[in-house]
Protein backbone atom coordinates (compact mmCIF):
# COMPACT_ATOMS: atom_id res chain seq x y z
CA UNK A 1 0.00 0.00 0.00
CA UNK A 2 1.36 3.49 -1.15
CA UNK A 3 1.84 6.45 2.18
CA UNK A 4 1.07 9.69 1.15
CA UNK A 5 1.21 12.95 3.38
CA UNK A 6 -1.43 15.25 3.74
CA UNK A 7 -1.52 19.13 5.08
CA UNK A 8 -4.85 19.97 6.68
CA UNK A 9 -5.64 22.74 8.95
CA UNK A 10 -5.82 21.85 12.53
CA UNK A 11 -9.58 22.75 13.36
CA UNK A 12 -10.60 20.51 10.13
CA UNK A 13 -8.46 17.73 11.52
CA UNK A 14 -10.17 17.99 14.93
CA UNK A 15 -13.66 18.06 13.44
CA UNK A 16 -13.15 15.28 10.66
CA UNK A 17 -11.65 13.09 13.25
CA UNK A 18 -14.63 13.74 15.29
CA UNK A 19 -17.06 13.14 12.89
CA UNK A 20 -15.27 9.60 12.05
CA UNK A 21 -15.24 8.42 15.68
CA UNK A 22 -18.88 9.08 15.56
CA UNK A 23 -19.86 6.80 12.97
CA UNK A 24 -17.17 4.38 14.55
CA UNK A 25 -14.60 4.30 11.66
CA UNK A 26 -10.72 5.69 12.02
CA UNK A 27 -9.91 8.97 9.49
CA UNK A 28 -7.80 6.74 7.53
CA UNK A 29 -11.00 4.32 6.74
CA UNK A 30 -12.98 7.14 6.43
CA UNK A 31 -10.17 8.48 3.67
CA UNK A 32 -10.06 4.87 2.14
CA UNK A 33 -13.12 4.95 1.96
CA UNK A 34 -13.70 8.50 -0.14
CA UNK A 35 -10.72 7.84 -2.52
CA UNK A 36 -12.41 4.22 -3.45
CA UNK A 37 -15.88 5.50 -3.91
CA UNK A 38 -13.74 8.80 -5.88
CA UNK A 39 -12.09 6.62 -8.04
CA UNK A 40 -14.79 4.16 -8.78
CA UNK A 41 -17.01 7.40 -9.92
CA UNK A 42 -15.59 6.97 -13.40
CA UNK A 43 -16.24 3.69 -13.87
CA UNK A 44 -19.69 3.78 -12.48
CA UNK A 45 -20.35 6.91 -15.11
CA UNK A 46 -18.98 4.46 -17.71
CA UNK A 47 -21.58 1.82 -16.70
CA UNK A 48 -24.28 3.95 -16.43
CA UNK A 49 -23.87 5.07 -20.31
CA UNK A 50 -23.41 1.24 -21.56
CA UNK A 51 -26.62 0.83 -19.76
CA UNK A 52 -28.27 3.81 -21.28
CA UNK A 53 -27.30 2.95 -24.65
CA UNK A 54 -28.57 -0.65 -24.23
CA UNK A 55 -31.91 0.56 -22.87
CA UNK A 56 -32.02 3.14 -26.26
CA UNK A 57 -31.50 0.42 -28.57
CA UNK A 58 -34.29 -1.76 -26.99
CA UNK A 59 -36.83 1.01 -27.90
CA UNK A 60 -35.85 2.06 -31.13
CA UNK A 61 -36.38 -1.67 -31.89
CA UNK A 62 -38.68 -2.25 -35.02
CA UNK A 63 -42.27 -2.65 -33.69
CA UNK A 64 -41.70 -0.29 -30.72
CA UNK A 65 -42.97 2.66 -30.80
CA UNK A 66 -44.98 5.15 -28.73
CA UNK A 67 -48.07 7.21 -29.06
CA UNK A 68 -49.70 9.91 -27.25
CA UNK A 69 -53.21 7.88 -28.10
CA UNK A 70 -51.90 5.09 -25.80
CA UNK A 71 -52.42 7.83 -22.93
CA UNK A 72 -55.21 8.72 -20.71
CA UNK A 73 -56.83 12.19 -22.20
CA UNK A 74 -56.72 15.07 -19.42
CA UNK A 75 -60.52 14.46 -18.39
CA UNK A 76 -59.77 10.96 -17.51
CA UNK A 77 -56.76 11.16 -15.59
CA UNK A 78 -58.35 13.50 -13.23
CA UNK A 79 -62.01 11.85 -12.89
CA UNK A 80 -61.96 10.43 -9.11
CA UNK A 81 -64.69 7.90 -10.06
CA UNK A 82 -62.47 6.11 -12.29
CA UNK A 83 -60.71 5.40 -9.68
CA UNK A 84 -63.21 3.24 -7.72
Amino acid sequence: MKQFTLDVDESILRSAERKAQEAGKSLAAVILEFLAGFSAKEDDFERLVKEEQFLRSKLQQPGRSFSAGDRLDRDSLHDRDALS
